[in-house]
């Protein structure tokens, strides 16, 4: 019964936002355009997703979302983190030691809202061509991933940028901690508690997507694998 009701709770927070992109597209030849989901900045939209999450857990307390809607309330956004996607072609073919170097510019911010040392839940915004809109209001593997990274600094409020690696379905966190950077990653067994350098993660990562690619690149050519 509780994962029917988690169920039902995930769908219900995705017709949520479905109604507002849907929202935002209306008007009457460009006048009086219905702005639900077209923010000015993402800081906006987080506020914006933060207030329709505690309306959602108030008026619906029998979903369950594993979120403490007091500690929501109480939470503070942190400085919002940016999602990069890897290309994985240059992954393939590129010899760089850099994962900056073979990764998209990033149009996707994740901003965690903080109640004392804990990841509430992480709030997910885009650009898009009016400014920013409204992603996801809750993500809790996120949000337990970043508690659990952060709480091993003095600054829970540390830099931090997320590398997805499709295909091989990998996430890579980086901390920028006292001007070094570690990397994170619970990809084929990692612990997020145990740092890597860029090297390994990219040799591990690079390795397997080049078996992915002998194993299923015509498939993937062909638009029979979702990337």
């Amino acid at each position: 019964m509780k994962n029917l009701k988690h169920i039902l709770a995930i769908l219900l927070l995705s017709v949520f936002l479905i109604s507002c992109n849907d929202k935002s597209n209306m008007g009457n030849s460009g006048q009086n355009e219905i702005k639900e989901n077209n923010f000015t900045s993402s800081d906006d939209a987080v506020n914006k997703g933060k207030a329709d999450l505690i309306s959602i857990l108030k008026t619906n307390k029998e979903f369950n979302l594993n979120i403490d809607a007091a500690a929501l309330e109480r939470s503070k956004p942190e400085a919002p983190i940016s999602v990069f996607d890897v290309n994985f072609e240059k992954l393939l073919r590129s010899d760089s030691i850099a994962l900056a170097s073979i990764a998209e510019e990033s149009k996707k911010s994740q901003t965690p809202l903080v109640d004392n040392t804990k990841v509430v839940t992480v709030i997910s915004t885009s650009k898009n061509e009016k400014g920013w809109q409204l992603d996801e209001i809750t993500d809790n593997v996120r949000a337990s991933d970043l508690t659990e990274i952060k709480g091993q600094f003095n600054n829970m409020n540390v830099p931090i940028s997320v590398f997805e690696v499709p295909n091989i379905n990998a996430t890579i966190y980086e901390v920028n901690a006292d001007g070094r950077k570690l990397y994170y990653t619970k990809y084929n067994g990692g612990s997020l508690r145990q740092p890597l350098s860029e090297g390994e993660i990219l040799k591990q990562i690079r390795t397997d997507a080049q078996i992915f690619q002998r194993q299923f690149g015509d498939e993937l050519k062909k638009g029979k694998l979702v990337k």
